[in-house]
């Protein structure tokens, strides 16, 4: 027992207060500098897709909303107010925008703005207007989506790369222990074998100029490998050097796993507002007398949303995601009968989703 504690406590020490090649440090902290700066202008373009999708995601929702209120209520205030918020969120999406977004932004602000003017002059055309204002909402949120989905791969493999640099420093971690505790150059060997693995797992996922210092890491933990069975003293210091240069990019990836959770809240908050514009575009189909697989359809992509979140939800949100499909599913069987409720059905779906976004 004594034994097992003293080797705690060596154990504790040697993760803690690794003693430092500084030379090594030093070159690989210069071979990485000019990437850090490539982290953070990355990470300002990832945080910047993700809101500006959300932005353009409340204005399409607010254009919808205008849509409905003039179509169902002939209520000008409020539509006229709907307007308004839109072009609150298609400012705020600007701001976060990249050049080429801005300019469609700032194009579709000047068309609600027009519409705007159109509503004030009585003019009858507005709503025709206002369904064009929507289709190009959703043409450039489409854009926006495309340029998310791409940095959303890229922060997968950032955080894969990661995880596999993680795994490395822990088997090097216990190579030490192996050597200093366990006076065990076979069982030190055997767990560099398995960092060598695991530095070539991040070499698959890491970007270019990242998988080439990976491959450095490797080759270094390949020549410990090499070494640790003849000069145990020697592949000691290596290994203290090569666990503080793997801390390196662990750290730097710790960023982009915090950026990935900032990444999914927002997302979870994009599909809620998405579901709530197939329900409003069900409402509107229902009104003006589309066909039933038109609302049908409306109403499916509203419940696909919904699906997608709920493996990635909590307890909380998931029953209310579970409750709020089976209301979808209920709204459908009304619109196949041409029953007169199947208007009531929708209006009650579109207050529950409102009310599970205000929850948020």
């Amino acid at each position: 027992m004594e034994f097992n504690l003293k080797k705690n406590m060596i154990t504790t020490c040697l993760i803690f207060s690794l003693g430092l090649s500084v030379n090594a440090l030093q070159v690989f902290a210069q071979e990485t500098a000019s990437q850090d700066v490539l982290y953070k202008k990355e990470k300002e373009n990832w945080q910047g897709a993700i809101k500006s999708q959300l932005e353009l995601a409340k204005a399409k929702l607010s254009l919808l909303q205008a849509e409905n209120e003039l179509w169902l209520t002939k209520n000008k205030v409020k539509t006229q107010l709907l307007l308004d918020q839109s072009i609150k969120n298609l400012e705020n999406a600007w701001k976060a925008s990249d050049s080429e977004t801005r300019v469609q932004i700032k194009k579709l602000t000047q068309q609600v703005n027009n519409t705007k003017t159109l509503l004030t002059e009585k003019n009858d055309d507005v709503i025709l207007q206002i369904d064009s204002l929507i289709k190009s909402s959703q043409s450039i949120l489409n854009t926006a989506r495309a340029k998310t989905e791409a940095n959303s791969e890229d922060v997968k493999n950032k955080i894969s790369t990661r995880y596999a640099l993680v795994t490395a420093k822990s088997h090097e971690l216990k190579a030490i222990i192996a050597l200093e505790i366990d006076k065990s150059p076979e069982e030190a060997h055997q767990e560099m074998i398995k960092a060598e693995q695991a530095y070539h797992q991040a070499g698959k996922t890491a970007s270019k100029a990242i998988a080439e210092q990976v491959m450095k890491l490797k080759q270094q933990a390949a020549n410990v490998k090499s070494n640790i069975l003849t000069n145990s003293s020697v592949s000691k210091a290596q290994i203290e050097s090569l666990i503080s240069a793997t801390e390196l990019q662990i750290n730097r990836y710790q960023e982009t796993v915090e950026q990935s959770n900032e990444a999914r809240l927002l997302r979870k908050h994009y599909a809620q507002l998405e579901a709530q514009s197939a329900l409003l575009k069900a409402k509107l189909a229902l009104y003006s007398n589309e066909a039933n697989d038109a609302v049908l359809s409306y109403l499916n992509e509203s419940k696909s949303w919904y699906s997608n979140l709920k493996s990635k939800s909590s307890d909380e949100l998931d029953d209310k995601l579970t409750d709020i499909s089976a209301n979808i599913d209920e709204a459908k069987q009304f619109v196949h009968r041409k029953d007169k409720e199947a208007r009531t059905k929708v209006s009650l779906l579109l207050e529950q989703a409102a009310e599970m976004v205000k929850k948020e």
